[in-house]
């Protein structure tokens, strides 16, 4: 089931404007690992690599390998592929699912080498004045901007869902069990009355967040009552105990516990680093 929709013309246009800006190739890969848009263009060094069949074949082995690895760590990774260009492969997440992967690349931190002159000589290019502006023609990005680069690219996966590029294919009954629940949040919600109300089974229930949220019912109501929590803590003087009815938890230090779980710090702590 295709629970997301991709405007790749949208998508491709935003994203070539960062090639264009930067000269870093840019793609968005579905859960996959398919490709859905690209910038379109390879830096000519690459392109010079991938005229090699094997060598081809390499630079898709290690976009595999390492969004597996955006995946298992569910963090951006920050590679060096064969050829010696860095590479970054970013997870895109819905609520807590990934949903997507955005890879920059290819980029270095310091000037091409002689050695790198010497892997397109021995893959058959004699031509020394592509060799050379191949080279040259190289993104450079040093280390202490790795940092804006990842800024940016934050930037860029956020206007994904705010611009609307990335939407949900949403059920109506969904949409109503959704409405209900954040309508009765500072309340106890029943699976079963959840059931009676809209007329499904426990079974379809679950099956049927599974399918549109990617977690189970419980885990996204959960998800609700510490995200409305969040927003008191960011916005109002409540006292956290107070937040804590507020947000539909019934007992204080379950609260407490489950608030440190999901954001790693307590509520106090949290309200904190928004006090100005």
């Amino acid at each position: 089931m295709e629970t997301y929709i991709f405007d790749k013309r949208k998508i491709e246009a935003l994203i070539s404007d960062f090639y264009i800006s930067t000269g870093i190739p840019i793609t968005l890969y579905d859960i996959n690992q398919i490709a859905i848009a690209s910038s379109g263009k390879h830096i000519d060094y690459c392109k010079l690599i991938r005229n090699n069949a094997k060598q081809r074949k390499l630079c898709r082995l290690y976009d595999l390998q390492h969004i597996e690895q955006a995946k298992e760590t569910r963090d951006s990774v920050y590679y060096t592929c064969h050829a010696g260009n860095k590479e970054v492969i970013t997870p895109i997440f819905y609520e807590d699912t990934i949903i997507a992967y955005l890879q920059i690349g290819q980029f270095r931190t310091c000037s091409p080498t002689y050695e790198d002159a010497l892997i397109l000589l021995d893959l058959g290019c004699t031509n020394f004045k592509r060799i050379n502006t191949a080279l040259s023609e190289i993104p450079l990005v040093p280390n202490q901007k790795l940092t804006s680069l990842q800024n940016l690219l934050k930037v860029i996966i956020k206007s994904f869902w705010e611009d609307g590029l990335i939407t949900r294919k949403r059920s109506m009954l969904s949409v109503k069990i959704e409405q209900y629940i954040l309508e009765n949040i500072n309340q106890k919600i029943y699976i079963d009355e959840l059931c009676n109300r809209f007329n499904i089974s426990r079974n379809s229930l679950y099956e049927l967040f599974y399918n549109e949220f990617g977690v189970a019912i419980n885990e996204f109501i959960i998800t609700k009552r510490i995200e409305l929590a969040k927003e008191h803590l960011q916005k109002s003087n409540k006292s956290v105990s107070e937040i804590s009815s507020l947000c539909g938890f019934t007992d204080y230090n379950y609260f407490i516990r489950i608030f440190k779980a999901k954001c790693n710090v307590t509520p106090l702590k949290y309200r904190k680093m928004f006090d100005k």
